[in-house]
């Protein structure tokens, strides 16, 4: 997670910008990261 730069999860996720990507994201690796990662995973069609 951490080594995916903003611009990528921003041009993934479809934002406008980075900043909304970070306002969205930033501090989701403190909650569930490994559930929000088979939410993304599942999103784009790839196996956890």
């Amino acid at each position: 997670y951490a080594s995916v730069d903003p611009k990528t999860v921003q041009y993934l996720a479809g934002h406008e910008n980075s900043k909304v990507t970070m306002d969205i994201y930033a501090k989701v690796k403190y909650n569930r990261p490994e559930q929000l990662l088979g939410i993304v995973n599942s999103a784009f069609g790839q196996a956890t």
